[in-house]
């Protein structure tokens, strides 16, 4: 992942079936990173292989998960503007849970020491020294994806059992 002053707007969507998903409305993904923890969570990055801005962050399944009854505290020090990804590929990860606050929704996919934090509206990118996600954190002060997001993965465990 590749730091640039440049950032995108996107919007968060819901579903019923989807923790929640970011999007950018004026372009499309060509190409995907995934980031994994066997089957049981997976993150999607949906970039254009022409310019590399991410223009969609899918959620799909987490199975670690808590709800933190309380705001998500903004990192003082961070960068304004954006990542850009430039190869697909799939991920596999020891670690992979998110934490669900009353106006945002965090996932953890390493254990590395933060080393960058970088702010594009509404979603926050830690990077680790070699420019590995850490993590990303999707901010919304209506609460609605966290709601939408503790739902979708609460219902997921039950339909599980």
């Amino acid at each position: 992942m590749k730091y640039t002053k440049e950032k995108i707007k996107r919007i968060i969507t819901y579903d019923c079936y989807i923790p929640f998903q970011v999007r950018f409305n004026e372009g499309y993904a060509t190409d995907y990173l995934i980031i994994r923890k066997g089957n049981s969570s997976l993150l999607e990055f949906g970039f254009n292989e022409y310019n590399f801005f991410v223009y969609r962050i899918t959620l799909v399944i987490c199975k670690e998960y808590q709800k933190v009854p309380h705001l998500y505290s903004m990192p003082k020090d961070y960068k304004e503007g954006d990542i850009l990804i430039d190869q697909s590929e799939e991920i596999y990860t020891d670690i992979f849970y998110c934490e669900i606050y009353l106006d945002a929704v965090k996932i953890i996919v390493s254990n590395n020491k933060v080393n960058e934090i970088i702010k594009s509206d509404n979603v926050i990118w830690e990077l680790d020294n070699n420019d590995d996600l850490v993590s990303i954190c999707v901010l919304d002060s209506s609460g609605k994806v966290s709601y939408n997001c503790y739902d979708v993965l609460w219902t997921n465990t039950l339909n599980r059992q």
